[in-house]
């Protein structure tokens, strides 16, 4: 079976940076939830005086 699109075309090193960069996102998205400041900025938006 092929793949659908040549193995060239998409280096390795894509890859491990898409996990990189998930992994990063994940972990800065955890930190704000777990801080709070998802709150804080939404009731800042919600009333900005």
């Amino acid at each position: 079976v092929q793949p659908p699109y040549p193995r060239s075309t998409v280096p390795s090193d894509y890859f491990e940076q898409a996990k990189v960069l998930l992994s990063a996102w994940l972990g800065v998205a955890s930190l704000r939830h777990g801080t709070g400041a998802k709150h804080r900025e939404s009731s800042i938006l919600s009333c900005p005086t």
